[in-house]
């Protein structure tokens, strides 16, 4: 067996750390599939105490993932995860939220000092090790 499971033992870094911004139409449907993302997850996760929690961080996730953070936070009384459940499909919930959290949207520029995880952690044997003694460190 081979003992490195990274095909490629030398990986070459990134030639454009900084790419540009995604043009406005890519965000936009980026945004609606992390909202269609969330509305699937607390619609169908259990309804325990946390599962809304774990789909606003898959949510924001997703979305610093292509560049895109927020300038405001969530619009008062409002409880996206309710927004959704009492919504009758992804379409209706997104037109619901759309006006104010696309507006809360920008670009991620803060993300730019931040070292890619391969760059950092080349090969899945660095990701495996670092996850170790981060776990090892814990109380």
């Amino acid at each position: 067996p081979n003992p490195n499971p990274n095909p490629n033992p030398n990986p070459q870094p990134n030639p454009n750390p900084n790419p540009q911004p995604y043009p406005d139409d890519l965000r936009d449907d980026v945004t609606r599939a992390a909202l269609r993302l969330f509305f699937y997850w607390v619609c169908f996760a259990p309804l325990t105490r946390g599962s809304a929690a774990v789909g606003y961080a898959v949510l924001r996730g997703v979305l610093l993932a292509v560049g895109i953070d927020f300038t405001e936070a969530m619009a008062e009384n409002v409880q996206m995860d309710w927004d959704a459940i009492l919504s009758p499909n992804p379409e209706a919930f997104i037109a619901a939220v759309e006006p104010w959290f696309f507006a809360a949207r920008a670009p991620a520029e803060w993300l730019d000092g931040v070292p890619s995880v391969a760059e950092t952690l080349p090969t899945l044997r660095d990701r495996v090790e670092a996850l170790n003694l981060y776990l090892a460190a814990q109380p």
